[in-house]
Protein backbone atom coordinates (compact mmCIF):
# COMPACT_ATOMS: atom_id res chain seq x y z
CA UNK A 1 0.00 0.00 0.00
CA UNK A 2 1.28 3.34 -0.71
CA UNK A 3 1.73 5.94 1.94
CA UNK A 4 -0.91 8.26 0.41
CA UNK A 5 -3.24 5.37 0.55
CA UNK A 6 -2.28 4.76 3.83
CA UNK A 7 -3.08 8.23 5.22
CA UNK A 8 -6.16 8.20 3.15
CA UNK A 9 -7.13 5.00 5.13
CA UNK A 10 -6.19 6.54 8.42
CA UNK A 11 -8.41 9.61 8.17
CA UNK A 12 -11.36 7.54 7.10
CA UNK A 13 -11.00 3.92 8.48
CA UNK A 14 -8.88 4.45 11.43
CA UNK A 15 -8.72 0.80 12.83
CA UNK A 16 -7.91 -0.34 8.90
CA UNK A 17 -5.27 2.36 8.82
CA UNK A 18 -3.40 1.41 12.22
CA UNK A 19 -3.60 -1.95 10.89
CA UNK A 20 -1.60 -1.17 7.84
CA UNK A 21 0.55 1.42 9.64
CA UNK A 22 1.46 -1.53 11.87
CA UNK A 23 2.06 -3.65 9.12
CA UNK A 24 4.62 -1.39 7.14
CA UNK A 25 5.85 0.39 9.75
CA UNK A 26 5.56 -1.80 13.10
CA UNK A 27 9.49 -2.94 12.80
CA UNK A 28 10.72 0.36 12.39
CA UNK A 29 9.04 1.73 15.05
CA UNK A 30 10.05 -0.66 17.33
CA UNK A 31 13.41 -0.62 16.66
CA UNK A 32 14.26 3.15 16.95
CA UNK A 33 12.10 2.73 20.28
CA UNK A 34 14.06 -0.43 21.07
CA UNK A 35 17.43 1.82 20.66
CA UNK A 36 16.68 4.19 22.86
CA UNK A 37 14.77 2.43 25.82
CA UNK A 38 16.95 -0.80 25.70
CA UNK A 39 16.51 -1.79 29.13
CA UNK A 40 12.95 -0.76 29.46
CA UNK A 41 11.03 -3.48 26.97
CA UNK A 42 7.45 -3.29 28.78
CA UNK A 43 8.03 0.97 28.11
CA UNK A 44 9.43 0.38 24.85
CA UNK A 45 6.14 -1.91 23.93
CA UNK A 46 4.11 0.87 25.22
CA UNK A 47 5.69 3.71 23.52
CA UNK A 48 5.88 2.12 20.04
CA UNK A 49 1.65 1.86 20.55
CA UNK A 50 1.78 5.55 21.49
CA UNK A 51 3.68 6.39 18.31
CA UNK A 52 1.37 4.80 16.37
CA UNK A 53 -1.77 6.83 18.08
CA UNK A 54 -0.05 9.77 17.61
CA UNK A 55 0.60 9.39 13.68
CA UNK A 56 -3.14 8.62 13.40
CA UNK A 57 -3.94 11.88 15.27
CA UNK A 58 -1.50 14.07 12.82
CA UNK A 59 -2.65 12.07 10.08
CA UNK A 60 -4.68 14.81 8.87
CA UNK A 61 -2.45 17.22 8.85
CA UNK A 62 0.79 15.22 8.00
CA UNK A 63 2.06 16.36 4.33
CA UNK A 64 4.51 13.48 2.75
CA UNK A 65 7.83 14.92 1.20
CA UNK A 66 8.86 12.20 -1.15
CA UNK A 67 5.64 10.69 -1.41
CA UNK A 68 6.65 8.81 1.58
CA UNK A 69 5.53 8.46 5.14
CA UNK A 70 9.06 6.80 6.28
CA UNK A 71 10.43 10.43 7.88
CA UNK A 72 7.66 11.06 9.73
CA UNK A 73 7.48 7.77 11.46
CA UNK A 74 11.12 7.66 12.89
CA UNK A 75 10.72 11.41 13.84
CA UNK A 76 7.88 10.63 16.04
CA UNK A 77 8.73 7.15 17.10
CA UNK A 78 12.18 9.08 18.14
CA UNK A 79 10.13 11.97 19.94
CA UNK A 80 7.88 9.33 21.55
CA UNK A 81 10.55 7.42 23.16
CA UNK A 82 12.86 10.21 24.05
CA UNK A 83 9.98 11.71 26.33
CA UNK A 84 9.82 8.18 27.92
CA UNK A 85 13.52 8.19 28.65
CA UNK A 86 13.24 11.52 30.10
CA UNK A 87 10.20 10.98 31.92
CA UNK A 88 11.56 7.26 33.27
CA UNK A 89 14.74 8.85 34.44
CA UNK A 90 12.81 11.61 36.44
CA UNK A 91 10.72 9.14 38.20
CA UNK A 92 14.04 7.23 39.01
CA UNK A 93 15.62 10.18 40.28
CA UNK A 94 12.92 11.14 42.26
CA UNK A 95 12.86 7.62 43.97
CA UNK A 96 16.42 7.38 44.25
CA UNK A 97 16.42 10.30 46.77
Amino acid sequence: MEDKELLQLLRTRPEDGLWELTQKYGALIRAVVRRILPEAPEDAEECAADTLVRIWRDSESICLHNDTLRGFVIWTARNTAIDRYRRLRRERDRTAD
